[in-house]
């Protein structure tokens, strides 16, 4: 009797090993997940900090090229008025010397005619055009407006 019970206790011990090993077997195995899980979130984290410093700077670097792109639009806006200006004052310099020999040829041909009748509106239309007329685009050169 002795034996079988030793055998049988020996028998339980060697299970009760193999179940010990293997739990311990588990309990490292999850340590070195956990490890490997740790060190992927540290990546990450230095990931995360570096792209978030990336975002930084590039969104600095938009803000600094739309103020440059807003000023020069301002610029622009600025030199066109000006070129405008400048050739509204010759237009309306030329066309103040046209109106003025048509009225003085108006008055000298023909008194019954209303003055400023047909003139006039064609005048007005020049002055309605301004100096986009004198811009070199097909569909100046076509007489389209």
């Amino acid at each position: 009797m002795s034996t079988t019970s030793f055998e049988s206790a020996l028998k339980s011990l060697d299970a009760s090993l193999g179940q010990l090993e293997a739990a311990a077997q588990r309990k490292l195995d999850l340590e070195r997940r956990r490890g490997d899980l740790e060190t992927e979130l540290a990546i990450m984290q230095d990931d995360r900090s570096r792209l978030a410093t990336d975002l930084d700077g590039t969104l600095s670097r938009l803000r600094r090229v739309e103020g440059a792109a807003d000023d020069a639009v301002k610029r622009l806006d600025r030199a066109m008025l000006a070129i405008n200006a400048v050739l509204g004052d010759e237009i309306g310099q030329e066309n103040q010397q046209e109106n003025e020999q048509e009225n003085e040829q108006e008055n000298a041909g023909s008194p019954e005619e209303t003055p400023g009748g047909l003139e006039d509106s064609q005048g007005s239309d020049e002055h309605e055009r301004g100096p986009a007329h004198l811009v070199d685009s097909p569909a100046s050169r076509n007489g389209e407006r």
